[in-house]
């Protein structure tokens, strides 16, 4: 079948956004390029899987591009169904990419060597089954997903350098999940950036998230955003200096050194921020608190362990225990979250707790 873009070939013009149908499809796709896009130059491109009952759209990407850099494909839903995949599933979607890619590849000039995927919530769970078994990618976001449990064959090894940025609202249901996905891509040598969007739940930060951004810049632009990451690093340090809570500052900082920019300035900026972070843990509220976090991330890790409901019995009252202990703390705060999700996962199992 003819695709829809390759009949007006010649329209195709940076900054627009065109249909896109193939054989595998089921509704059109929409290809969207970038505003310096120039067909004489090989272009990365993002593919996006949209969550339950979502449309092709390339949106939410160019939002975080600035609608330059990379050519984005939205990818349509093929059922309007919660997520869900079978081993034929997942293959038709690889299919699907490998036939797209080569239809841009020959229409706009798409590096096939530098495809991405990326997805939110339903799309964010198939943008990890792709990373985890196509091993041809350059990497990709799952946002609002994570880690599929079980899968139906073990995750293949990338065959080259894996960029994967993952992202989730603290207080979305799927964190756990996404956690579990930071330690499965980072064992497969995957290069990992993992972002908590606080106060947030199943859904994207009000105004976008600035460390998908930051991680979209480095992917596309590498070293040549020092300058703009150095600026933007000052001027953290700085707004983080001036809060009042000494308590908001530790955390602020705890959260500046998983940023894509300060890490990729590399160690002096990591050497400012363990500084300020040491100095402030001589205040004994904030060694208080750093305590607590290190507790709260322990129980976390016991839960990403597996799926087994002898998971919930364990975690679900250390939950408990550690918000009765410090109930007006931060991380107090979060632990009766997180305990209130274990209780609401206990109604769905078969003669569970209520």
């Amino acid at each position: 079948m003819i695709s829809v873009a390759t009949m007006f070939a010649a329209e195709w013009k940076a900054g627009a956004e065109f249909p896109l149908k193939t054989e595998n499809l089921p509704s059109e796709a929409r290809v969207f390029l970038p505003e310096n896009w120039d067909a004489a130059k090989k272009w990365p491109a993002v593919f996006f899987y949209p969550g339950t009952a979502g449309q092709a759209t390339t949106t939410l990407v160019r939002e975080h591009t600035g609608g330059r850099d990379f050519i984005v494909v939205g990818m349509p839903s093929r059922d309007n169904g919660a997520f869900t995949y079978t081993p034929a599933t997942l293959a038709l979607e690889q299919t699907t990419l490998h036939e797209i890619r080569d239809r841009l590849a020959a229409d706009v000039n798409v590096d096939p060597a530098r495809i991405f995927v990326s997805g939110f919530s339903k799309g964010g769970w198939m943008a990890s089954l792709l990373l985890a078994h196509e091993p041809g990618l350059a990497g990709g976001c799952v946002l609002g997903g994570g880690w599929v449990v079980p899968q139906h064959a073990p995750p293949r090894k990338p065959t080259g350098p894996l960029y994967v940025y993952i992202g989730a609202g603290r207080l979305d249901g799927n964190f756990p999940p996404s956690l579990r996905a930071v330690r499965e891509f980072s064992a497969l040598g995957a290069r990992v950036t993992f972002d908590a969007w606080p106060d947030t739940r199943h859904a994207m930060p009000k105004d976008g998230s600035e460390s998908l951004r930051q991680w979209f810049a480095l992917v596309a632009r590498g070293a040549s955003v020092s300058d703009e990451a150095g600026k933007w690093m000052d001027g953290e340090l700085e707004r983080i200096a001036k809060l009042d809570d000494i308590v908001a500052q530790w955390l602020a900082l705890q959260r500046l050194g998983t940023r894509p920019y300060s890490r990729a300035l590399g160690a002096k900026s990591q050497t400012q921020i363990e500084a300020r972070i040491s100095a402030l843990m001589k205040n004994p509220a904030v060694a208080a608190e750093s305590a607590l976090d290190a507790e709260l991330s322990a129980i976390h890790q016991r839960e990403i362990q597996d799926m087994r409901v002898s998971t919930l019995e364990a975690v679900g009252p250390r939950y408990e225990a550690l918000a009765a202990k410090a109930p007006d703390t931060p991380t107090g705060r979060l632990a009766t979250h997180d305990a209130a999700r274990i209780k609401r996962l206990w109604e769905t199992v078969p003669g569970g707790k209520k």
